[in-house]
């Protein structure tokens, strides 16, 4: 917790990654003979010859949609990557959920946005717009979603709004594969933004304007799932504002 205080104020989502991996709940991670890097890893470490390296390699493996066994599987008989990749995931939403308070606390902006973009890749076990999201959809996995991606389907929009024929054509699949995945698509919630600005003071030191935001559910034609009994997770809409210079306004969070 020491270390998370005395993050700056403008860390990387590097820095918050490497900050992550020296918490106390991944004490029990222990470094394997044989284990190395992948040249799809974002943040590639200049050794790996650690737990902290090897904690940082297992989580942007997943994020990156990468195969652990393929890329981290290490030469001791028996021991599958996939084991403390389960670990640490447990274990990371609330770390980084702590980052987040402690930045939103201190008004520390660039630091806060970078802690909520982690934690989105995090939750969603990818790195965002890495078609590697594709798997939070059921029945898609690591062959799916290439396939998908290869063929230009790489968000969970694209498979809500392509005809799922196309989709069982993709996969050689019968109906209805095709309609469940792209039902479970359109159920995830699609947000639309609008910003209005509805007041403008000019003063000595500045503008000041006041701006209204609001937030609402796209209609995609099927029940979004809003709730933790129909979603498996507690949806919330988080709404982040900032400056240009990453100068933090305001955070709301609801419900």
């Amino acid at each position: 917790m020491l270390l998370l205080l005395q993050a700056p104020q403008n860390a990387t989502i590097k820095e918050l990654l490497d900050l992550m991996t020296e918490a106390e709940e991944f004490k029990d991670i222990r470094m394997r003979q044989g284990e190395k890097s992948n040249e799809e890893i974002r943040f590639p470490p200049a050794k790996v010859n650690g737990v902290k390296e090897k904690i940082s390699l297992l989580m942007q493996a997943v994020l990156a949609g990468l195969s652990l066994q393929d890329c981290l599987g290490s030469k001791t008989l028996g021991y599958s990557p996939t084991l403390d990749a389960f670990t640490i995931f447990r274990h990371a939403p609330r770390v980084v959920k702590a980052m987040f308070d402690i930045f939103l606390a201190k008004g520390h902006g660039q630091a806060l946005q970078n802690a909520f973009i982690l934690l989105r890749s995090i939750n969603g076990r990818s790195w965002e717009g890495k078609p590697a999201v594709l798997r939070q959809l059921e029945g898609v996995g690591e062959k799916i979603f290439k396939i998908l991606s290869g063929a230009g389907l790489l968000t969970v929009s694209d498979v809500a709004s392509t005809d799922p024929r196309r989709i069982e054509m993709l996969l050689n699949r019968n109906p209805p594969f095709g309609d469940k995945i792209v039902n479970q698509a359109k159920a995830f919630p699609h947000f639309h933004l609008d910003v209005e600005q509805v007041a403008e003071v000019i003063q000595d030191d500045g503008v000041q304007l006041t701006v209204k935001v609001k937030v609402g559910l796209q209609d995609t034609g099927v029940k979004v799932k809003t709730n933790r009994k129909e979603s498996g997770a507690a949806l919330a809409v988080c709404v982040l504002t900032m400056s240009s210079d990453l100068t933090l306004f305001d955070f709301r969070k609801m419900p």
